[in-house]
């Protein structure tokens, strides 16, 4: 059926994926067991060398549309994926990662009632070489605080309204390279409308060793700390220095409680508020024990 003749959803589920067969099918089907089904699925193949494309396209359920295109990376993935998208809401989902049950219904109800929010997203759970459940502030007061310092969304969780991007010609920005470029569009998006996470646990995401933030977690560092102090700037607050940035969320970045205590003090006096106090405590208190814990041994 042509993308003409569908019938216009109300969520376009986007997954770009690049050599994920080993993955995709488990994301995949966790769409597919959503309790919401007004979606269509978006699978862009970004030029995969593996059976990423023969797997998202052995599922007969008319709703999964896949695009083949030539390898040009995630950025430019993801904006192809956008310019097709037919629904209202975005929902987005790595493909190495897992849509949990009931966030889509929850997510589509949550934006309903919220008509100023314009990107919500959820916390979510770490599964593979890595466990446990990763809170996300939750109000757009304690969302703008975080996005000071970091992003204030799991990418792999959030669902947005289309119409924000196409209004103000927003999109993914290719000069991240793809590293960071999630945090750079919620920065561009939050001068258009209010930001939520909801307290529901909506995306199981993979911890393995080929996803970018290993194998280029220098060059994503480095892009984080560029979008963060850039963000800053444009609010009228005081650039955080990366060495700063990195001595507080990093680990294994410095040798001494020092330079950690210090970048916490500034970063308090940057950004007072509950969620900078708390996301700073959180990770003043991981780095010490970090370097307890090395000391020790």
């Amino acid at each position: 059926m042509s993308v003409a003749a569908r019938r216009r959803p109300e969520v376009s589920v986007l997954v770009p994926a690049r050599d994920a067969a080993a993955f995709l099918g488990e994301a995949i089907e966790s769409v597919l067991a959503q309790s919401f089904t007004d979606y269509e699925l978006l699978i862009v193949d970004d030029g995969s060398r593996d059976a990423t494309a023969r797997i998202a396209e052995s599922y007969a359920d008319p709703r999964i549309e896949v695009l083949r295109r030539p390898r040009a990376g995630v950025v430019s993935a993801s904006n192809a994926g956008l310019a097709q998208a037919r629904g209202a809401l975005i929902a987005r989902l790595d493909a190495d990662d897992r849509m949990l049950p009931g966030r889509l219904a929850a997510q589509v109800a949550y934006l309903r009632r919220h008509p100023r929010v314009i990107v919500v997203g959820t916390d979510y759970r770490l599964f593979g070489a890595d466990s446990g459940r990763v809170r996300m502030p939750r109000g757009d007061r304690a969302c703008r605080q975080r996005l000071l310092l970091s992003s204030c969304f799991a990418h792999s969780s959030v669902m947005f309204r289309a119409q924000m991007l196409s209004d103000n010609n927003i999109g993914y920005r290719g000069e991240t390279g793809g590293l960071g470029e999630d945090y750079a569009l919620w920065c561009e998006l939050s001068e258009y409308g209010a930001f939520a996470n909801l307290r529901l646990v909506g995306t199981a995401y993979r911890v393995h060793p080929g996803q970018a933030s290993r194998t280029r977690w220098e060059e994503l560092l480095e892009s984080y700390c560029a979008i963060a102090r850039t963000h800053a700037a444009h609010r009228g607050r005081s650039v955080p220095e990366p060495d700063e940035l990195l001595a507080l969320l990093v680990p294994g970045r410095v040798d001494s409680p020092r330079p950690v205590l210090r970048a916490a003090g500034r970063a308090l006096r940057r950004g007072p508020g509950v969620e900078t106090t708390r996301f700073v405590a959180a990770n003043t208190a991981r780095r010490l024990m970090e370097l307890y814990r090395a000391r020790s041994r």
